[in-house]
């Protein structure tokens, strides 16, 4: 443990040596960042899931170099941290549903997904077939009160009907899925293990249904025939036993940290710029990362060259196989989930401007709000809970810069990428005035980037836009802008490395949004909200 504490603090000396006596430079370069994030996205930060040890590390390593760099700490009780109080919730196996007295596999033949609320008993609620997904309005009230309603899988559609308190099922013991063992086995995947547990700090609100992903052999036992002969309405068996979870604290922190602005007049209204400091931790096998990494970089090339995805439980299963064969005298096992780009680059991008903006030749009028938000992977628990409890006045905050995985981008990452892509959500969706601006930004760059609005459209499939933590600002009326280099192979997985960042990119992408923080933090004015504002408590909708 002192070899890998000595290799994590290296980097670190080695950058602030480099930088002459104050540790400072007003810059934004590329020897820096890679300095910066090498140390961030070190093994010895274990993957930095919120609520451990290696994101603890992680946070401390963010607050002395904001310290060094001479911030003003923003958190509670005069420090640079904000205590998220995470709460943990993981499927208790020892209590199991059961169909005619014979217990149902956890993970094999069912997967409660994500609940992160209090859930209501399951214990002698009857099953009743819901029909195909889309077809879920056809279904009252009255019908589904006190069941677990079965829905069918249609591919290309959404996995689960909306079970809302403003919807149809919002009575409904269960809302379940089945019929998608394509891409659900009893392989133990990464992401459905990860499904049976959620992360909240709230748990005070009124029981919800419980959402299941079922195997098609459970849905038979609970229907005693085979989906094929089911019809909308048709009830089936009542279940035994139930779904519960066992709920643990897991304290986490947001790093906060203000620079004042120079103008006595505006430097109480703020520019916030925005990361996540988390990441997905470490799994719990050795994966050998050149061979799963090959394997994922040929996926990647076949997908972006039109070939038919596979589904991802065959994904998963030839992922895995590759990973095992044996590399000999060259295998590097690996298991940690180190987030170089997801979302390192972020966060180091942000220690960077910050270090820029401490120049007095480069300070702003309006004084700028840094945030590094924790449990951006559990469901945005960290962002929330800032704009919940905001340490400054929630409407002194004119705008807010998201900025997540910006390392990244290349030809090799996305079929449109290159050297000068860049994608951007939100920028419109508040203020006209505010996409305007950072269209006027990058138009005066010697050498403009080429954005890509396509993932902000209304409707988009991946949803980009309620998956970041410029949501949570939004949710508020505050004007947003997301960056982002986009996704590749490499994405929530082990082999997510610094020694693949693209930092000549990364560095004229840090630069630009630097350039956009000081135009928006130089205005007259604060960014005119021109677009309706959300509702702070409803969904996101893109």
């Amino acid at each position: 443990m002192m070899a890998a504490l000595a290799a994590w603090a290296a980097p670190v000396a080695a950058q602030s040596a480099g930088n002459g006596a104050t540790g400072r430079s007003a810059a934004v370069r590329a020897e820096d960042l890679r300095a910066r994030l090498t140390a961030f996205a070190h093994d010895s930060m274990e993957g930095r899931e919120a609520g451990t040890p290696g994101h603890d590390r992680a946070a401390a390593y963010l607050a002395r170099e904001l310290a060094r760099l001479g911030l003003r700490p923003a958190g509670e009780g005069g420090s640079f941290y904000q205590e998220v109080p995470l709460i943990h919730s993981a499927l208790d196996r020892s209590v199991v549903l059961t169909v005619d007295g014979a217990p149902l596999r956890p993970e094999d033949e069912y997967t409660p997904l994500d609940q992160r609320s209090a859930i209501r008993s399951l214990d002698g609620a009857q099953v009743l077939f819901g029909g195909r997904v889309p077809e879920a309005a056809a279904l009252t009230p009255e019908q589904v009160a006190g069941k677990v309603v079965v829905f069918l899988y249609q591919p290309g559609g959404p996995l689960l009907p909306p079970s809302g308190a403003s919807s149809n099922l919002a009575g409904a013991a269960g809302v379940a899925l089945t019929g998608i063992d394509s891409a659900y086995t009893g392989s133990y995947s990464w992401t459905l293990i990860r499904a049976s547990s959620g992360f909240t700090y709230d748990d005070s609100s009124a029981a919800k249904s419980v959402k299941l992903l079922l195997h098609s052999s459970a849905a038979r036992k609970m229907f005693g025939r085979p989906l094929e002969e089911l019809r909308q309405g048709d009830t089936g068996k009542r279940l035994g036993g139930d779904v519960r979870y066992v709920r643990t604290s897991r304290p986490t922190r947001n790093v906060v940290a203000v620079l004042p602005g120079t103008d006595p007049r505006l430097r109480g209204q703020y520019v916030a710029l925005g990361a996540h400091s988390d990441h997905d931790g470490v799994r719990w096998g050795a994966a050998d990362h050149d061979s799963l990494r090959a394997y994922l970089q040929a996926l990647r090339q076949r997908e972006g060259q039109g070939g038919d995805p596979l589904p991802a439980a065959e994904q998963e299963r030839i992922a895995r196989e590759v990973a095992r064969r044996p590399g000999g005298a060259r295998s590097r096992p690996d298991s940690i989930f180190n987030g170089a780009d997801d979302d390192g680059s972020g966060s180091i991008a942000l220690l960077e401007l910050a270090e820029h903006f401490v120049d007095p030749a480069n300070r702003p009028r309006r004084s700028l709000l840094f945030v590094w938000h924790t449990a951006e992977e559990k469901g945005l628990q960290g962002s929330q809970w800032f704009t919940d409890h905001p340490t400054v006045p929630r409407d002194s905050i004119v705008a807010q810069i998201n900025v997540d995985m910006i390392g990244r981008g290349g030809s090799a990452d996305l079929p449109n990428g290159g050297p000068d892509y860049l994608q951007l959500l939100g920028s419109r969706r508040l203020s006209t005035q505010l996409g305007d601006l950072v269209e006027a930004a990058n138009a005066g760059r010697p050498r403009p980037f080429r954005l890509d609005y396509q993932y902000d459209a209304d409707g988009h499939p991946e949803n980009y836009y309620c998956r970041s933590d410029h949501w949570n600002y939004a949710r508020y009326g505050i004007p947003v802008v997301f960056f982002s280099t986009g996704g590749h192979a490499d994405y929530h997985r082990v082999t997510d490395e610094v020694q693949y960042i693209d930092f000549e990119h990364y560095t004229r992408v840090t630069d630009f949004i630097g350039d956009v923080a000081r135009r928006v933090a130089n205005l007259d004015r604060r960014p005119v909200v021109d677009r309706p504002r959300p509702d702070p408590n409803g969904p996101c909708r893109q």
